[in-house]
């Protein structure tokens, strides 16, 4: 044994202890045994503080297709024709690959090979949803769309804002039964795909207006049409579907819209159609049309949102959703984001790639809070944003409207106050990746001036977290100099900002490569489970005791700590990542760990909402990661108290840790929480963190057994680690549940090779 495992293991919790403030860890005692049957006992006189629902929160970040092609209903990318899409080669490709695999999903009928190895579920790529079919970017046209009619009658031009496109008159003939249906004079087009499960009538809007004739007129006809041929060419390419027109016939821009209403039976759902625009001028010779700002929405959006990701938000346990960021947020400035939409301004998303189109900003937001039923979590930019910036973000949210920022507020529509109550002061500012990175001296007196501007700004008490740096913990080496991490991050907020300290945000997002190259997979796994384990024994512990001492002989509450982002990420394709089955094992270790510290860790989101481990929306189709099933499963137990066990079992030691990690010992394969409800229900989450054996685990109940007969058990499980929900097979991951007796106040449990299990007693 190391010296680093020799002081891990003597900091193994003495079962006969009591949890203290800053011991998270002494609810769960462990005794190793090096064979045989896992043995948990339960302590019904030793409790912990109840479970926070908030650390079953989620993240919503502007990145991959969380906003365009994700939370959004607008079916149309880039609407506002961007010239630049500011992806890179790499970015771009997988978005065309997977265009191309949902065509050849839908044209196979289904067939989950289609997508098997050509899927990236999340790509880093913004404002481009999750795939492309439409890519002429290299003959000029903005990227998503393409042209219709002569090549050169259509081409990118300069709008009202920014990015349009231009579309040259042609005369046609205009009587009422010809006119734009079978004739192909020029105009624009892009591959959508239509949720015509739920609905059939499409709302379409645009900006236009002629282009060099003051009084020219026209019709631009919008039209859904036959994308492909359909099996056996039963369906003819460019088969009108839908059409409706919209009249042109002032000077200057005009905002025109009108419905589209596709029959039923005519589109299949997961069947890439066409949606066109046409530009029918009445005068000669003809006059050209600038497009501008389109949309295309389902007429069932709800305030611009798709209804069956907000059905799926009020179902879910998300109490609590912090948002824009993550990376974004420190090159965000709230201001682009207010306002009529079609007014915001479109540019790069620096921190992910693609672009940012301004279609959530703060009112979208807290509006979506209201409709899904989540408390409001904001992070502002400390990076390349200012004090002042933040004080008005907080005064246009809680502010009267006699204030500046209320009455701007006010003017957008909401007169009454929002009242957020947190609030984040920044995101990873210690890392390179990061718009106005910074040393830790400098990050906490940063957070202490925008701390003070922003509390004066509400005139209701708000919750404020600082940025924290779980690299801070770890012993690093010059491969880390792309991030500031020499154990002094913590300890300078504290020494500058102490008093303006609620919360302390960390981000627990270990690799599942870095470092651990030369490991199997077997080894990286446990290298990866065990990095919680650290957590909660040691790393947590400390920071937390350092938070204790900084608050005595002071006044208010100890300084807690939030998880806003957890997850395993990396590239390494055999392994387990927020994304794949593996995050069940790792999601179940670390919800244990949180619950069992609530007093200390009130908050903690995964990462993430739409994108990473989340809500997937693809080829007109939602559904969702086993991550975010995973913490469906745990909804009961906020509220809950933890009771204190005492475990033995098999378990493991870790010579080479996680990047995020440190050498541990004595870690067990079967991780247990036991809570009882304020009802009185006594309910466990049980975690087999063993890669390829089952486990049986005796579970002494004693008194809380009260007489019943049987518990209710389900169980998360599945052969493969890196198996993945994807378009073709959206719900691969079942919860296999039954009844096991309960004998003499014991219950036997066969718990499967890595797998999360949930026993309910009455």
């Amino acid at each position: 044994m190391t010296q680093a495992q020799a002081a891990a293991s003597a900091t193994q919790p003495d079962p006969a202890a009591s949890p203290g403030p800053a011991d998270v860890h002494r609810l769960l005692g462990y005794r190793r045994t090096r064979a045989g049957e896992s043995v948990l006992t339960l302590d019904a006189d030793t409790t912990g503080p109840p479970v926070p629902a908030e650390v079953l929160g989620n993240f919503f970040e502007h990145m991959s297709y969380a906003t365009l092609g994700g939370v959004c209903a607008e079916l149309l990318l880039n609407p506002a024709f961007a010239r630049e899409h500011h992806l890179s080669e790499e970015q771009r490709a997988e978005l065309a690959a997977n265009g191309r695999a949902l065509v050849a999903l839908h044209e196979s009928g289904g067939d989950p090979a289609a997508v098997a190895e050509h899927w990236v579920s999340s790509p880093l790529a913004s404002g481009f949803g999750i795939a492309i079919l439409d890519d002429e970017s290299a003959g000029g046209m903005p990227l998503g769309w393409s042209r219709v009619g002569p090549q050169a009658a259509v081409g990118a031009a300069v709008g009202r804002l920014g990015g349009a496109v231009r579309v040259s008159g042609q005369r046609v003939d205009r009587r009422p039964d010809t006119v734009a249906v079978d004739g192909l004079p020029a105009g624009i087009r892009q591959g959508v795909f239509l949720p015509v499960h739920r609905c059939l009538d499409y709302d379409v809007a645009a900006s236009l207006r002629t282009r060099g004739r003051e009084r020219a007129a026209g019709v631009v006809e919008a039209a859904v049409r036959r994308r492909l041929p359909g099996p056996d060419g039963a369906h003819r390419v460019g088969e009108l579907l839908a059409s409706a027109r919209m009249r042109v016939d002032a000077p200057g821009w005009q905002r025109v819209s009108c419905r589209l209403t596709v029959p039923a039976g005519s589109v299949a759902l997961g069947e890439p159609v066409d949606f066109v625009l046409r530009w029918l001028p009445d005068t000669h010779p003809p006059a050209s049309l600038l497009v501008d700002r389109v949309s295309l929405l389902p007429a069932d959006h709800v305030d611009g949102f798709d209804p069956d990701v907000v059905e799926l938000m009020r179902r879910s346990t998300i109490p609590q959703l912090r948002w824009p960021g993550g990376n974004f947020v420190s090159f965000h400035h709230w201001r682009d984001a207010v306002g009529p939409v079609e007014d915001r301004p479109v540019y790069a998303n620096h921190a992910w790639g693609g672009l940012e189109h301004h279609l959530i900003g703060t009112d979208e937001y807290l509006r979506l809070a209201e409709l899904a039923g989540f408390t409001p979590h904001i992070t502002v930019n400390s990076g390349t944003g200012t004090p002042e910036e933040a004080a008005a973000w907080v005064e246009y949210c809680n502010g009267p409207v006699t204030t500046p920022m209320g009455a701007l507020r006010a003017a957008n529509g909401h007169p009454e106050p929002y009242e957020v109550r947190v609030w984040e002061v920044g995101n990873e500012n210690f890392g390179s990746w990061q718009g106005g990175y910074v040393g830790a001296t400098e990050n906490a007196a940063r957070f202490a001036r925008f701390a003070a501007a922003m509390r004066a700004a509400s005139p209701v008490p708000i919750t404020l977290l600082a940025c924290g740096n779980w690299f801070d913990f770890a012993d690093l080496d010059e491969r880390y100099d792309h991030l500031h991490a020499d154990h002094e991050w913590h300890d300078e907020l504290l020494r500058l900002a102490a008093e303006q300290l609620d919360l302390i945000s960390l981000h627990c997002l270990p690799a599942n490569d870095r470092l651990l190259e030369q490991l199997s997979d077997a080894e990286a796994h446990e290298a990866l489970i065990a990095q919680v384990v650290t957590a909660e024994r040691r790393f947590v512990p400390d920071l937390l005791a350092r938070c204790d001492a900084a608050r005595v002989g002071t006044e208010g509450a100890p300084i807690g700590i939030a998880v806003t982002e957890w997850g395993v990420l990396g590239l390494h394709p055999n392994r387990q990542m927020v994304e794949n089955f593996g995050a069940v094992v790792y999601g179940g270790t670390f919800l244990n760990f949180v619950m069992r510290s609530g007093d200390r860790i009130p908050m903690a989101s995964p990462n993430g909402f739409m994108h990473g481990g989340a809500i997937k929306k693809a080829g007109g189709r939602v559904y969702t990661d086993p991550q975010f099933d995973l913490i469906q499963h745990y909804a009961d137990f906020a509220g809950a108290v933890p009771l204190r066990c005492a475990l033995t079992g098999p378990g493991f030691d870790v010579h080479q840790p996680a990047d995020l990690g440190a050498p541990e010992a004595d870690v067990p394969y079967v991780d247990a929480l036991a809570v009882r409800s304020p009802g009185g229900r006594l309910a466990l989450a049980v975690v087999n963190r063993h890669l390829s054996e089952a486990l049986e685990l005796w579970i002494e109940l004693g008194d809380l057994a009260a007489g019943a007969a049987a518990a209710r058990v389900s169980t998360l499980a599945h052969p493969e680690i890196t198996a993945r929900a994807t378009p073709a097979d959206p719900a691969p991951f079942s919860l296999a549940e039954r009844d096991e007796p309960i004998d003499d106040d014991r219950l036997r449990l066969v718990l499967p090779p890595f797998s999360t299990t949930w026993v309910r007693l009455p």
